[in-house]
Order: structure tokens, then C-alpha cells, then sequence
């Protein structure tokens, strides 16, 4: 994953896909040089998808993350919010390749070509890309 960095050692900037960089310190998503601006929850999402890519997030935590009060979100809620995610930074969203869903389990951000990704508790696990 390609990322760069700001004088304080903090990931400004990431890689998804040919083409396709979050910004975190614009707070949106850039295709080309067309800047797409992402609301709060969006961003929020994306941004921990980022800081754990690699890694599969059971649907629980991202909803933590993505709402301040959770108490009441369903995985529907999630979706919504997923689906959109999906329509900006993958190339075919029928398709997803980058942001990838294991049905009731999570969803794990892919950024390299490997075909593993490790899931929070630490197990490799293998998908087809």
C-alpha cells in the first residue's frame, strides 16, 4: 500500500486503487485529479478501513466507529454506508475488489494484490480475488 506521510510522522494520504487515494487531511477520496469530499460517517469508516487494512473488522466494531451513539444500528445501517463507500473508491462496485464483505462476519479493506488478509484475532484467511 502506498501511502505518504506529514512532518509528524502521521499517514496523510493512501493508495486504494489505480487511481484512487483517501486524503485524510482533506477529509475525502481523489480519482484522478477530481477531489470527492466524504460525509463524517463515510470518512470515519474508510479512515479505520485504512489504519486496519489487511485486517477483517467485524461489522460490531465498525458500527462503533462510525456511530457515536450505536445503540440501536443494525448491519442494514452499516450497508448503506458501505454500499456508498463502495460506489467511490471501487472501479466495478458490483464487483467490489478493494472493500471486500465475509457475510456476518465483517468486511476487510484490500489494498495489494495478496489474496490473504489476517482477521483481528490474528488467523490468516484465504479469499479468491
Amino acid at each position: 500500500m502506498e501511502a505518504e506521510w506529514n512532518r509528524t510522522g502521521q499517514r496523510t494520504s493512501m493508495r486504494l486503487a489505480p487511481g484512487i487515494r483517501f486524503d485524510r487531511s482533506t477529509h475525502g477520496m481523489w480519482h484522478g485529479s477530481e477531489w470527492i469530499g466524504l460525509p463524517d460517517i463515510e470518512y470515519r469508516l474508510l479512515d479505520y478501513l485504512v489504519q486496519h487494512s489487511q485486517t477483517l473488522i467485524p461489522w460490531p466494531t465498525l458500527i462503533a466507529v462510525a456511530w457515536e451513539n450505536p445503540r440501536n444500528r443494525t448491519p442494514a445501517d452499516l450497508y448503506r454506508y458501505i454500499h456508498h463507500l463502495r460506489h467511490v473508491i471501487e472501479p466495478d462496485p458490483d464487483h467490489p475488489q478493494v472493500l471486500r464483505n465475509e457475510r456476518g462476519l465483517g468486511y476487510v479493506l484490500l489494498t495489494s494484490r495478496s489474496s490473504c488478509y489476517s482477521k483481528e484475532d490474528g488467523r490468516v484467511v484465504q479469499i479468491h480475488r
